[in-house]
């Protein structure tokens, strides 16, 4: 039978939302369901999660990009209570708020299946960011969290950080594109020299400047397992790419550094490839460093 159903982008409306619930109680081989961008709102939600309730076939459920509000987030929260097979869930674009990212955490705390939850783009300010950081420090099961394109500022991080630093499962951290700047990341920065799972972390976009690229840099000597750290787009100049530089040279696990978009000058920008290439050398065991240095420009006025 069919395993994968896309029904993305078609203006389904809770209608058609309720249709598909209905046709998902009757289909046992579906194990993806994709309804991003379909003006579902809370009462379509609902409905969904009725099914997803009993519906332990499913692996990955797609509501990204509709209208669902904290009302259907908490529905779908409520669903992941006895669902005990989904694996993926992309809430996007949802504007979820304060209620239901508190719902979610609530949820998470107790869910064991869940590896992926993706809640970018809604807009979430400090507030929504406290109110889903203890889904970080309670739950060991989630490997990958996206909470990028938000305006989480630096309270907002700071939550987020005292969470990442007692959590024992996440595997990946987006966080890109939101406004906690160098303050914001010296705090995640911190977290990192407790952390010791995390191997992708993204903090591209949020003006962290020298002074956050600085503070990564001191993380990454007391920071094993980190692999691959996105700085790209931060406003960063020659003082945070040689503070970046000395980790590399000090052995850092990095294995992946961008930092496209920023304000290196073309010898930070030498020095930082000879870097990686002088590890390349002296430890072949391990994969060369890959950098992205592309499309530096001048500084911030």
């Amino acid at each position: 039978g069919l395993a994968s159903w896309s029904l993305r982008n078609n203006c389904l409306g809770d209608a058609g939302a309720g249709s598909v619930a209905a046709a998902l109680e009757r289909a046992r081989s579906l194990t993806a369901v994709d309804l991003s961008g379909n003006r579902i709102m809370a009462p379509g939600a609902a409905r969904l999660a009725e099914v997803l309730q009993g519906c332990c076939a499913l692996s990955s459920f797609s509501l990204g990009h509709n209208q669902i509000g904290a009302g259907g987030t908490e529905s779908v929260a409520e669903a992941l209570r006895e669902n005990t097979g989904l694996t993926e869930l992309d809430l996007s674009g949802n504007r979820i708020g304060a209620l239901g990212a508190e719902r979610l955490a609530e949820v998470m705390a107790k869910n064991v299946t869940l590896r992926t939850l993706l809640v970018g783009f809604n807009d979430f300010l400090d507030k929504q960011a406290e109110a889903i950081a203890p889904l970080l420090s309670g739950n060991a099961a989630l490997h990958t969290l996206d909470l990028g394109h938000n305006r989480i500022r630096a309270g907002g991080a700071k939550c987020l950080a005292e969470a990442l630093a007692v959590n024992t499962g996440l595997v990946c951290l987006l966080l890109g594109v939101n406004e906690f700047g160098p303050e914001g990341a010296a705090a995640i920065a911190k977290a990192l020299r407790q952390n010791a799972t995390l191997r992708t972390l993204d903090v591209s976009s949020n003006n962290v400047q020298d002074a956050g690229a600085s503070s990564f840099a001191d993380a990454l000597a007391q920071n094993g397992t980190l692999q691959e750290l996105g700085l790209s787009s931060n406003y960063v100049g020659d003082g945070g790419a040689r503070r970046l530089e000395e980790a590399l040279r000090a052995g850092s696990g990095i294995s992946t550094l961008l930092l496209a978009g920023n304000c290196v000058g073309p010898d930070a920008v030498g020095a930082l490839e000879d870097a990686a290439s002088e590890m390349a050398s002296q430890r072949p065991e391990r994969p060369p460093v890959q950098l992205d240095l592309r499309g530096q420009h001048k500084r911030k006025p």
